[in-house]
């Protein structure tokens, strides 16, 4: 494109943005009688309630127990048993969730908005007055996790990301998300956590698609009754180093580099993961970012690699992964990587900037479009106290120098790294 339309094309979309801001994705925060609110009116006739409980596997007291109360929900409470809450949401045409991060458990209702205050008072209900029954747990909740937990490690994916976080965080975020092997969490320990987690000032509720003000007062009608408490203890997050080596017999082999920071991502760090890309914005393409040049220049594509950014509410891990079913292209490609990362500490292009923050914002904004909650939107509405505007100004204010800053600092250590498959062939970080 000539630069002479390029800058218009620029000027003309800054207008659009100053003209029509941020639409359909804030929130209105307030406090209700104790209790965290959060709320968006969106059009659509259909909307969600989420419980956002600070009380994912960094804060549990032993391996598993986070993930077998997650997996608690909606089963029997004080009032309604299992099967009658399944019959009942079916009945409504609702749909029932539960999802499990490193620092939350999300309870999900969504729903046609006529029965927001049917879910409202359910949602109250499994914070303040579920059972937790010995038969249930034997019979539904720990075979469900053990399931869950085996289909996941099925994925050499999962396992080597939960291995990067190990070494990168040793505690806390590093913790393993899902039962292992072998764990015995006892009914009591269960209980005890969950009386420690479901405290008013331990968890939020959010509201996506009905009034604001009409889920307010629903809200806080039915969830008042919930106990008050202190928040869950957990330590600072620390950052470490180290290597791990898992073999795998399938044809495909990674080698993944992760690098931590103990602090809340900032917007270099975003802008950071999308000038190293890797993914392709058009399909069928390799793309043009660093990494898919890198990968061109070190093994002409017979390896892959992507940037990612894992964010957390006191932390966040910058993660490139270099996968390929030839073993000694992962090596040349994972060093043409770390190179294209060292690249970005000195003299990067204004024009690079620009299109990196306009990517930024794209995934970071993308991240609030669904009603339902995702990991990302999560950590990324509590960061910034639920409003994304201040933080697309920070993006905005990014620049080469502010950039170069922050890629120094994660090279100011070394990676944290784990390599899967064949390991006769794949480097360790000082080979690179």
């Amino acid at each position: 494109m000539p630069m002479n339309n390029m800058r218009s094309l620029t000027k003309n979309l800054k207008k659009i943005s100053q003209n029509r801001g941020i639409h359909g994705v804030s929130y209105v925060p307030q406090k209700l009688q104790g209790i965290s609110f959060a709320g968006r009116e969106t059009a659509s006739p259909t909307g969600s309630l989420s419980v956002v409980v600070r009380a994912g596997s960094r804060y549990q007291p032993d391996a598993g127990v986070a993930h077998l109360l997650e997996k608690f929900a909606f089963k029997n409470t004080e009032d309604r048993s299992a099967l009658r809450i399944t019959r009942e949401s079916e009945l409504l045409g609702g749909q029932l969730s539960t999802q499990l991060t490193p620092e939350h458990i999300i309870l999900t209702a969504r729903f046609l908005n006529e029965y927001m205050e049917y879910y409202a008072r359910l949602l109250a209900e499994v914070v303040d007055a579920s059972q937790y029954l010995g038969f249930q747990y034997k019979e539904e909740v720990l075979p469900a996790a053990k399931l869950e937990s085996s289909l996941w490690k099925g994925n050499p994916m999962n396992v080597a990301m939960a291995k990067l976080h190990e070494k990168a965080f040793h505690r806390g975020l590093g913790d393993l998300p899902y039962l292992p092997l072998g764990a015995n969490a006892s009914i009591s320990q269960i209980t005890d956590y969950a009386k420690a987690a479901y405290v008013k000032s331990n968890f939020s509720v959010v509201s996506s698609g009905p009034d604001v003000q009409k889920a307010a007062d629903t809200v806080a009608k039915y969830f008042s009754v919930v106990r008050d408490g202190n928040p869950l203890p957990t330590a600072p997050t620390k950052v470490a180093s180290g290597e791990s080596r898992i073999y795998s017999s399938k044809p495909m082999n990674h080698f993944l580099l992760g690098f931590p920071t103990n602090t809340a991502p900032s917007a270099e760090l975003y802008v950071l993961s999308s000038i190293l890309g890797g993914r392709p914005s058009v399909k069928w393409s390799h793309g043009n970012s660093l990494l898919a040049k890198a990968s061109e220049k070190a093994s002409e594509f017979k390896a892959t690699a992507a940037a990612n950014l894992h964010p957390y509410t006191d932390a966040s891990l910058l993660s490139i992964v270099v996968s390929g079913t030839c073993p000694k292209s992962i090596k040349a490609t994972a060093s043409e990587s770390v190179q294209a990362l060292k690249s970005l500490t000195s003299s990067i292009p204004v024009e690079t900037i620009k299109a990196a923050v306009a990517d930024a914002k794209t995934k970071y904004l993308s991240s609030y479009e669904p009603s339902v909650l995702n990991p990302v939107s999560t950590t990324s509405l509590f960061a910034t106290n639920y409003q994304p505007e201040p933080f697309i100004s920070a993006l905005d204010a990014v620049t080469p120098e502010s950039v170069a800053k922050t890629a120094s600092t994660l090279l100011s250590r070394p990676a944290s790294t784990v390599a899967v498959g064949k390991l006769n062939h794949l480097p360790y970080y000082d080979e690179l």
